[in-house]
């Protein structure tokens, strides 16, 4: 299963994925110290709250449209 997770950024420059990685850390400290939440907290409201909520809002969305649509058709 490692040979498929390294295949899958195989074609990627590997500093480029290091430095996107750190970055994304770095951002995500700095709202840290502005809003005064921990690291932790953070990562939860970012990847168990918000990033679930919006991907079911869009799915939701999506289902509306396609019935829009097939009405149309």
């Amino acid at each position: 299963m490692l040979e498929k997770v390294v295949a899958a950024f195989d074609w990627l420059p590997e500093n480029l994925v290091h430095d996107l990685f750190w970055a994304c850390v770095n951002i995500m400290k700095f709202i840290c110290e502005q809003t005064g939440i921990s690291y932790e907290a953070l990562n939860i409201w970012i990847f168990v709250i918000i990033h679930p909520l919006i991907t079911v809002l869009l799915f939701i969305w999506v289902l509306r449209l396609r019935r829009r649509l097939n009405r149309l058709i």
